[in-house]
């Protein structure tokens, strides 16, 4: 008697209490929203670092737009090096 009456418990816990489910729910949300949330502010890191970069270093717009766009000074040669 006492096995059944666990199990109708458990069936209970489960199936029937909806604010259980609600929790499970959210415990799922909260991990994955605080994963994307590392995953941004990884992101926000890298970028403030770059954009540092930008403020402060004169050659690097230079170094991003010859880089990005593929822009070179007038009269010079690039040199592209295939990889094997």
């Amino acid at each position: 008697m006492l096995y059944w009456g666990a199990w109708a418990f458990m069936a209970v816990l489960f199936f029937g209490n909806s604010g259980f489910r609600q929790l499970v729910s959210r415990h799922f949300e909260v991990r994955k929203l605080r994963s994307t949330l590392s995953v941004l502010q990884s992101e926000h890191d890298r970028l403030s670092k770059e954009w540092s970069l930008i403020q402060n270093d004169p050659t690097h717009p230079e170094y991003l737009i010859r880089k990005i766009l593929g822009y070179a000074k007038k009269d010079e040669v690039e040199y592209r090096m295939q990889k094997k």
